[in-house]
């Protein structure tokens, strides 16, 4: 019984657990309402919890491109070592 509500448990709280047994289990606490859905959230910098929420396509490009520029990491541990 107790190797059940330890699976249970994970199988609820865990959306990484992939076993067959798990995935049973899941949707059968799913159907009841009972599995535990998680939603990425971040404290703001006023300290309020804010859910987070995919960036549009172009606020995407504008970061990849903003991390695209810089010095390449690699420069920097060459220039450490003396090379």
């Amino acid at each position: 019984m107790n190797d059940f509500m330890t699976l249970v448990l994970e199988a609820a709280t865990n959306p990484d657990l992939v076993s067959d047994e798990a995935a049973r289990v899941r949707e059968r606490l799913a159907r009841v309402d009972l599995l535990a859905v998680t939603m990425p959230v971040y404290v703001d910098e006023h300290g309020h919890e804010r859910y987070r929420v995919r960036p549009s396509r172009e606020e995407f490009e504008k970061a990849r491109k903003a991390a695209g520029k810089g010095t390449p990491l690699s420069d920097i541990v060459s220039e450490e070592r003396g090379e």
